[in-house]
């Protein structure tokens, strides 16, 4: 005959995981491919991929609100991971809004720069040459816009208390 022996632990090991820390990196990697495609895409079709880039990043950051919203309701003040959400919400809405209005202002301010003559200040010959290639106001506000982003996120990797 044989004899079995069944030992049963309670031993628990502990994973160093977080899914908070997954939807964040996420989150953080997706900003940058919005302002990638918000910055660099074609003159053309501005307009059109600012509203389809703010739309989607709008709805990718809405589920991470979702996950938050159990959270939310059963404490007083707003954890880390909510003030991140809702930073990143704010700048990715003001840098499609930026583009948005900076490829109105430089039409309008071509048009007035292109009909000045010749011989006007060179602050007009700056601002001509300026809104002729719009590359260079885009680049700057992809670094700003850039700055902000990775500043957020240093922020919420300091103060996250896992």
């Amino acid at each position: 005959m044989s004899e079995w022996l069944v030992r049963i632990d309670n031993k628990t090991t502990a994973y160093d995981y977080c899914s908070n820390d997954l939807c964040i990196s996420i989150m953080f990697l997706l900003g940058f491919l919005i302002f990638i495609g918000l910055f660099f895409s074609g003159p053309e079709n501005l307009v059109n991929n600012a509203i389809g880039f703010g739309l989607t990043t709008m709805m990718s950051m809405m589920v991470v609100v979702g996950i938050l919203n159990d959270s939310l309701s059963k404490i007083d003040c707003i954890p880390c991971m909510g003030l991140f959400v809702l930073v990143q919400i704010s700048i990715t809405s003001t840098a499609v809004m930026s583009v948005l209005l900076t490829d109105k202002l430089l039409k309008s301010i071509g048009k007035c720069a292109r009909s000045k003559s010749h011989d006007s200040s060179s602050r007009w010959r700056f601002i001509r040459d300026l809104t002729q290639n719009g590359n260079l106001l885009r680049n700057i506000l992809f670094a700003i816009f850039t700055i902000l982003h990775v500043a957020n996120f240093i922020w919420f990797l300091s103060n996250n208390q896992v």
